[in-house]
């Protein structure tokens, strides 16, 4: 029996695997990737006409719209939020615009949707925070990986070494022209870090007759 092959690529085609059962039974000789490819290349070629029938598809029934495009989130995780990645970078300004007019909208609801995002997620605001502070002071910002900054501390406060209510601190203050990341973070208590400040850390530990002694 002779061998199918794409017509586009010359792979071997085999039914169910990378051939469509209804593609095999028309006879046309065309792998899945290719023909994802092919679709691809004709929306982007025909995008305004693709998006309008889109529009009118979702005005039709927005019902279904929705639920078919929450199956495809769920099945799809990954792709959907490298997808919204690369359109937050691409748009910045559509996408803050997007967020006021919904916050306009419901203010209520989206601060309760705020609110619980942030319970969920306490680590990454908390660094978002932090990211953002560095930002506005136009200190230096680097990739921070927060988990192995407690795991090298032992997850105790470095300067008095109690163990409960941790949190980052900055050795070099940003406001003295520090730098965000992982060489400059140690973790403290909160009562150090609160009183710490933005003091020099050497002039503060000169306050503190009970921090553990360490070279600075």
């Amino acid at each position: 029996m002779k061998m199918k092959t794409c017509r586009e690529c010359g792979v071997e085609l085999v039914v169910g695997d990378n051939w469509a059962p209804s593609h095999a039974r028309n006879r046309q000789y065309i792998c899945r990737p290719c023909l994802a490819e092919a679709a691809r290349r004709r929306y982007w070629a025909n995008v305004e006409k693709m998006r309008e029938a889109d529009r009118r598809r979702y005005e039709a029934d927005p019902k279904k719209h929705r639920e078919s495009a929450r199956r495809w989130y769920e099945a799809n995780p990954e792709k959907e939020r490298e997808r919204a990645r690369r359109y937050r970078e691409a748009n910045p300004e559509r996408v803050r615009e997007s967020r006021r007019r919904r916050y306009e909208a419901n203010p209520e609801k989206m601060k309760e949707a705020v609110r619980r995002w942030r319970e969920a997620n306490r680590e990454k605001h908390r660094e978002i925070s932090r990211r953002y502070y560095a930002r506005k002071l136009n200190a230096a910002v680097e990739p921070v990986d927060e988990q192995a900054v407690y795991e090298l501390s032992g997850r105790m406060c470095i300067y008095c070494g109690v163990t409960e209510n941790l949190e980052l601190d900055h050795v070099v203050p940003l406001s003295r022209g520090g730098v965000h990341s992982e060489d400059n973070l140690v973790v403290a208590c909160r009562g150090c870090n609160t009183s710490k400040g933005a003091k020099p850390l050497r002039e503060w530990l000169e306050t503190q007759p009970r921090a553990i002694t360490w070279v600075v």
